[in-house]
């Protein structure tokens, strides 16, 4: 049983285990980023720092949520998301990764959450690293600024 973070984008259910998880917040001022990829919404501040901020729904071409929610992963202090509104805090068994339907490098595995399924997410491995690599250097950019 791993305790997660659950929340929703469209039709899917997601999970980040808590450990994965620095903190939760409102989202901020976000300023725009002329000529940045499309998946990167623009940049944020948070303690000092200037994050690029990244919304998931972006990531997973899913429809845009209602509410927004900062999230800042607990080990990454390059960059922050953008997450829907969270149902809550869970204990969720994760099923192993083995399917055919969706593969990618960051689904952990699946779970179940008052029978529906729930895609656990690696945040870790969420970005690709090509994405990493242009996230590092907009924050290394910012961070000298």
């Amino acid at each position: 049983m791993t305790k997660s973070i659950i929340f929703s984008l469209g039709e899917s259910i997601f999970a980040i285990p808590i450990k994965q998880v620095g903190r939760l917040g409102k989202p901020r001022k976000l300023d725009p980023l002329p000529k940045a990829p499309k998946w990167i919404s623009g940049l944020i501040t948070y303690r000092g720092k200037i994050l690029p901020y990244i919304r998931f729904w972006k990531i997973l071409k899913l429809p845009a949520p209602a509410k927004e929610i900062l999230l800042l992963p607990y080990d990454s202090d390059y960059c922050a998301f953008g997450i829907s509104e969270i149902k809550g805090i869970f204990e969720i068994e994760i099923k192993d990764k083995r399917s055919q339907i969706i593969q990618a490098p960051y689904i952990i595995g699946f779970g179940n959450l008052e029978g529906q399924i729930v895609i656990v997410i690696d945040l870790k491995n969420f970005l690709t690293t090509y994405q990493k690599r242009v996230v590092r250097k907009l924050f290394k950019k910012n961070e000298k600024q």
